[in-house]
């Protein structure tokens, strides 16, 4: 209020100056109460909007969490499958299989696994069928094939020439 309402009203002006002093020390004009009304709600606003970035960001951080243990899950599989792969190759390798490939093709490791030693469960009773049934996929120990080939003669030995054993059979 101001002192004209006030004297209208039937004040002294003792009592008018006692209010205003009054209104000083116990009471905020308006225009500072709106000031700090507007800060207030600026204040509310920012809070919002950083517990809505704090949301997003905790939503965020789970999607890399779940993406790295994807991640991990998949290495650890393929490096299961890795060392199943070599030692399934050394395998073959040490039973002098022909072809790698193909002797592959013909054993099932659908349920294979490692065990302690780093060697596959059952390899080698799966070889030996595999020789067993399809032998000509590995190279045979002891026979070995001599004689001439093709385009190549005994000349520096001494003996007979190609043409000649080849004429020689013939009659």
């Amino acid at each position: 209020m101001t002192k004209e309402e006030l004297k209208a009203l039937g004040l002294t002006e003792d009592q008018i100056d006692k209010i205003f002093e009054d209104y000083g020390k116990n009471y905020v004009p308006k225009s500072q109460f709106n000031e700090k009304l507007e800060a207030l709600k600026h204040a509310e606003e920012d809070k919002k909007n950083a517990a809505k970035e704090l949301d997003e960001l905790k939503k965020q951080i789970e999607d890399l969490q779940q993406a790295t243990k994807d991640r991990e899950k998949k290495y650890n599989a393929d490096m299961d499958q890795f060392r199943l792969d070599t030692a399934i190759e050394k395998a073959l390798t040490g039973a002098k299989v022909r072809s790698m490939k193909a002797a592959r093709a013909m054993m099932n490791f659908t349920v294979a696994k490692l065990n302690e030693k780093g060697e596959v469960e059952g390899m080698s009773e799966k070889i030996e069928a595999l020789k067993k049934s399809d032998g000509y996929l590995f190279e045979s120990g002891g026979r070995k094939f001599s004689g001439l080939k093709p385009g190549e003669s005994r000349d520096d030995s001494g003996e007979s020439t190609g043409a000649d054993i080849f004429a020689k059979a013939l009659g």
